[in-house]
């Protein structure tokens, strides 16, 4: 039986055993119970934190290391943690004075908040919603939920111990965490690095321990066609799975003759972290007949079509919302302190806000939003949202929020911010200078990058 747990790109190997022993160790600086924010990052270090605590009963919120410190405090002072496990070179950047009780693994654990939170007994995860939609609203997970999306992952994608999965997506993603969970939970290894596959050292180190599998959004699959990806020798890759967000028509058909060519399986699946990360997968035998489709439920998961007066949509290629009915769908919603003590608001029922239809074999496919959520790179967007925000900014203008395609790909791009001056007599000029001021604005508040973002002022 595999007993690696973690192999990093420095050649660090860490065995179950001392993976028992960190966790023993981390675990006993806590108060049982006790909440936690955790800033991600593909180390040893973060995934000791993140273990440690759906082993000992505490609950983390894993937020993303890109988010800047204003917006982090916000989520310190609502939610009031009682420790912070950060990087050390995070405590180097910002001014503030901590208690520092542990330091492992170039990360800090530190004293927050001594007052123990009233959380409700299954409460085992906080995330924010697919990276962010600008609120602090985040979505509760249970134990269960976790344990019950593990197991249908490792089902249908067959994750043994003979597995190595290498680290492509961030841990505060629900995608990424459920790479972890199911390969630890297989005693597969972790191939864990910060590197991006843009880079030659990610595949010489993918190469160098045998990796088994990848896990990209659609992005990272476009930008690897671009660099060739038919040509490169991966003779132990055996798995390719692709979620975030629907991919190109182009990106598609490449990848699935790759897979057909080499042997290799590629799969398209799809899911929310309102339901823990998975609802539903095309098996990899399935690809290039059921080509645009999300596939089936995952095992012991459900799928069904409703029109917008509740009633179910049965027949095929008809227009409806697609609900989701599994043990991995999560507890609910937490926009303040007082949430984290709510139970399970669900029960095991999610409205997704997807528009879609099924075919003659009951494979489903996206037609787009109920909504104005926009998915880009694996972020949620909401536009109505974003609009609003920027209006209180700027009450001189009227705002509207657009997305922008590739033309090449049809996958969203960017945000197309158009500014209308609400007063015609005042004549305003477009500059560099103010409208960066906008972005940065915007990408300071929606914590998203600001080469998402294009502005237009119109007079």
């Amino acid at each position: 039986m595999n007993n690696i747990a973690i192999i990093t790109d420095k050649d660090e190997k860490i065995k179950y055993d001392d993976l028992k022993m960190y966790i023993e160790i981390f675990s006993s600086k806590m108060i049982f119970k006790s909440t936690i924010l955790i800033i991600a990052s593909n180390t040893i270090g973060c995934m000791v934190g993140y273990v440690s605590c759906l082993k000992s009963g505490n609950v983390p919120l894993m937020i993303s290391r890109d988010m800047n410190y204003e917006s982090i405090q916000v989520y310190i002072e609502k939610y009031k943690f009682n420790f912070l496990w950060v990087p050390d070179m995070w405590i180097k950047e910002n001014v503030a004075e901590y208690k520092i009780i542990y330091r492992e693994f170039r990360y800090c654990l530190i004293e927050n908040n001594i007052e123990q939170p009233e959380l409700h007994k299954d409460l085992a995860l906080l995330l924010t919603t697919s990276g962010t939609t600008g609120s602090n609203k985040l979505v509760r997970i249970s134990r269960d939920n976790i344990e019950a999306n593990t197991n249908d992952i490792i089902n249908y994608l067959n994750i043994d111990d003979t597995d190595r999965a290498i680290t492509l997506l961030p841990m505060n993603y629900t995608y990424g965490l459920s790479v972890i969970n199911t390969h630890l939970k297989s005693r597969g290894t972790i191939l864990l690095t910060e590197l991006r596959p843009f880079q030659s050292q990610f595949w010489d180190f993918f190469n160098k321990y045998g990796g088994t599998s990848i896990a990209a959004v659609p992005y990272t699959y476009e930008m690897l066609l671009k660099l060739g990806f038919k040509e490169w020798k991966l003779d132990t890759l055996r798995t390719m799975t692709v979620a975030g967000g629907k991919i190109g028509i182009t990106e598609e058909q490449y990848f699935i003759e790759y897979a057909k060519t080499n042997r290799k399986k590629f799969i398209i699946m799809y899911g929310q972290t309102e339901a823990t990360a998975r609802i539903s997968y095309r098996p990899w035998n399935m690809a290039e007949e059921k080509s645009g489709s999300i596939g089936i439920p995952i095992p012991n998961g459900r799928m069904w079509l409703e029109d917008t007066n509740g009633n179910v949509v049965s027949k095929p290629y008809t227009q409806g919302e697609i609900i989701y009915q599994g043990k991995n769908v999560t507890m609910g919603y937490a926009y303040e302190l007082s949430d984290l003590s709510k139970g399970d608001e669900r029960k095991g029922i999610l409205n997704t806000g997807d528009l879609g239809y099924i075919d003659e074999d009951n494979y489903f496919y996206i037609i787009g939003r109920g909504d104005r959520t926009v998915k880009i790179n694996g972020h949620r967007i909401d536009l109505k949202d974003m609009e609003k925000k920027i209006e209180a900014d700027y009450p001189e203008y009227k705002v509207v929020c657009e997305i922008e395609k590739c033309l090449d790909t049809g996958l969203h791009k960017r945000i197309k911010i158009i500014l209308e001056n609400r007063d015609k007599s005042i004549h305003c000029v477009q500059t560099s200078e103010n409208t960066k001021k906008i972005i940065d604005m915007i990408s300071w508040k929606m914590n998203i990058s600001s080469q998402m973002i294009y502005i237009e002022i119109q007079q």
